[in-house]
Parts: C-alpha cells; structure tokens; sequence
C-alpha cells in the first residue's frame, strides 16, 4: 500500500513550497467552526454559578500571520498539549505542539512541523503524545508523530495515502493500553473518499487500516474513542450523513451503529466521548444549522438527542469532553452575521445544558470558533481553538475554567 512505513523517521525538517491554504475554517462563508458559569466543588458534586472562563493563550506563529488550535489533551500528572498550525512570515505552515507544564499558565512549543497542519492531540495510557493531521501539500498525507519522553523529541509514526493522486487527512486520535486507534479521510485514484481507521499494535512501529468505507460523496471519520469497556467508537460522515461505527473486537470488525439526518441538509458528527461510567456522547451539526449533541447510555446500540442548539441561526459542536466531575463540556460555534465561540455544558449527563462560554476576540468578528475540549485531574478544563482579531487574521486560543 503507498504511503505505508513499517518503521518510524525523524521528522522532516525540509520546508516544501506547494503550500494549499490550511485555514480553510477562517473564510467568511464557512459554517465549521465556548463556560463561563460555574463550579464546584463538593468532589464529584458541582453547580455551575458565576464563574469566568479566562485566555491562557494567545498565539501566532508570526506576528499578524493566521494560527489556530485543533486538538488539546492533559496527560496524568497534569501536563498539557495543545495542536494546531501557524503560518510563518512567509505564509508557510507549520504543525505545532505546544506543552504547558504549570496548569496553563506558560507554554512552550515541543513540535514544529513545515507543511503539516496538525489536528488533534491525545496520550495513551502509557503517558505518549499521540499528534495526528495531514501535510498542507497538494495531494498530501496523513501523518501520526508519537513522543514517548513528554513531547522533548518525536517521531514521524505513520504516513499514509491510498494513492499518490488522493489527498488523505488523520482527524483524530485515541489509544487503550494495546492499540492506537488514529481516524480519518483519503481519497483513491478515483476521487472516491474512503472512511479510514488505522490501528497500530506495538505502539505505532507499524499500522495496517482496519477500517475502510469508500463512498461517492462526502465521507470522513472525524472522531475517535475507546470506551472503558474497550469498545472503539469512530464518528463522522458518510455520503453526507451522520454515521457512528463500533468495533467491539479490537478493531477487528466494524458496524455502523448510528446514521443521522435532518432534513436534507448534510449531518456530520465531529466529536465524541465516553464517561466513567460508559455513556457516550458525540457532537457535531445537522440540518440547517442545528448543533446537535447524542448520547447512548448502551454502548453505542442505540442513541437519543440530548441537545439541539442554535444561535442566531446556526450551530455547530466541534469538540467534547468529560471532566473529573463528570460534567459534560461541547466546544464549538455559530455563524450566521455574528460568529462565536461557545461552550455548553451539561451537568446532569446530558438532561439540561446551558452555554457557559461566549467568547469573540473582536467585534465584530467573522470566524470564533471553540475547536476542542479537555479536563486535567485538578478539575480544569481546556478549551482551545481560533479567532478572528479586527484586522481579520486568526490567532490561536487556549481558554480556561479554573474549579
């Protein structure tokens, strides 16, 4: 299979110059892209008052260049990654890793990566940095780097492309204690999109595609979990509508246990989760505008909508994560004439929510979007993603809701 690499490389450190444009989600039109209440505090108990989320971070990789964040994960003894890309002075992209070690309060940059946009982040049990994305080249790759030192160095774990003509994007990634579990798109020789699940099984020296659903029409698996029961739920699109597949075998076998729709507008799931006690929930938007959040209380079998959102129109969830209260936390947006940031949040598994963020950087603005949520073992939760400032150029930021 092309694009398949049995061993590890070192990053590539070469610049190439057939750049595409990477921040896509920062056009005007675009409909793809929030807690301020509040918290606390009897463990396991909170009530959500009047707290304030705060900006932590405020980045571009150069100075009035587009940057945005994509993916965010805390490891176990607190130590936070966020992913996204930045353009340079130039307008080259860059992947990038950013690692806090005091709660957010200072970062620095682990992972720089010329031509790759970088997507979503995750550590598996054995405390590796998984980072995941696809090269911002014409008909590039997706690519899998793994840090196994707390993000100090890297390796390029996996590329792949089903043919040299077909562009292929990792949208997310997850791991139990055997397996790496990395989901995305790629396109054939054919220009037919294919639904992909890669697996590794010896902590990603080699990948074999576990999963591969090709269809006419647009298809991407988005989303990517393991539950505690070791079920791997993968969301996404297929042929322009929700679709949730399972594997309860390891990645062995697959079905589809969820297809969604609205209307006949397309639906598309962008994020899912599981709690401590297995409910699982998955995001994303469908019909004209809806942001919609379901949840399974079964293990995937069957599902119920816990929450159709819209604001001035329109809506999207992107991003969602469990914290160590067990609250449930949506990152994502609206659009419509007046684009923002949003978080809902559930703290009753999902029976009522309630927006707990509204965030722009200015106003008036043209893209904010809450990108992707994560909680530490303190009880903060991460929110990252982009915005717009007034001269329309995106910076990347980290928000923060402090227990």
């Amino acid at each position: 299979m092309k694009g398949f690499r049995p061993t590890c490389d070192y990053i590539p450190v070469q610049k190439n110059t057939r750049e595409t444009k990477l921040f896509e989600p920062m056009k005007k039109t675009s409909h793809l892209f929030a807690l301020g209440a509040a918290l606390l505090l009897p463990p396991l108990t909170s009530t959500f008052a009047q707290s304030t989320w705060q900006t932590v971070d405020d980045y571009q990789y150069a100075p009035g260049k587009a940057a945005i964040n994509r993916g965010v994960a805390a490891s176990a003894d607190g130590t936070l990654f966020v992913a996204g890309a930045g353009a340079d002075a130039a307008g080259v992209n860059h992947g990038v890793v950013h690692r806090s070690l005091d709660g957010g309060v200072t970062w620095d940059m682990v992972l720089d990566v010329p031509s790759v946009n970088l997507l979503r982040i995750a550590i598996n049990p054995l405390g590796e940095v998984l980072a995941v994305g696809t090269q911002s080249v014409i008909k590039g790759k997706w690519v899998t780097y793994r840090s196994s030192d707390g993000g100090l160095t890297w390796l390029l774990a996996d590329q792949f492309q089903f043919s040299s003509g077909g562009q292929a994007t990792a949208w997310s990634v997850t791991a139990d204690t055997a397996r790496i579990y990395v989901s995305g798109t790629a396109r054939d020789a054919k220009n037919v999109d294919h639904w992909v699940v890669r697996r590794s099984a010896d902590g990603g020296l080699t990948w074999t595609t576990a999963d591969n659903l090709p269809l006419q029409g647009a298809t991407a698996s988005i989303g990517i979990t393991v539950t505690p029961s070791g079920s791997v739920i993968a969301v996404g699109y297929t042929a322009a509508v929700w679709t949730v597949r399972r594997s309860t075998d390891g990645g062995n076998t697959w079905a589809t246990v969820d297809k969604f729709k609205l209307g006949n507008y397309m639906s598309v799931a962008k994020g899912i989760t599981a709690d401590a006690n297995g409910n699982l929930y998955v995001t994303g938007s469908a019909g004209k505008g809806h942001w919609i959040t379901r949840k399974s209380t079964t293990g995937g079998i069957s599902w119920t909508t816990v929450d159709d959102f819209t604001l001035n129109g329109s809506g999207i969830g992107m991003g969602v994560a469990v914290d160590e209260f067990g609250r449930v936390f949506v990152g994502g947006s609206s659009s419509g004439s007046s684009p923002r940031w949003i978080v809902r949040t559930s703290s009753d598994a999902g029976a009522t929510w309630v927006t707990t963020d509204d965030y722009r950087l200015a106003s008036p603005s043209n893209y904010t979007s809450a990108e992707a949520v994560a909680g530490d073992a303190g009880g903060n939760v991460f929110v990252v993603g982009g915005a717009w400032d007034a001269a329309g150029v995106t910076h990347a930021i980290i928000r923060k809701l402090t227990p």
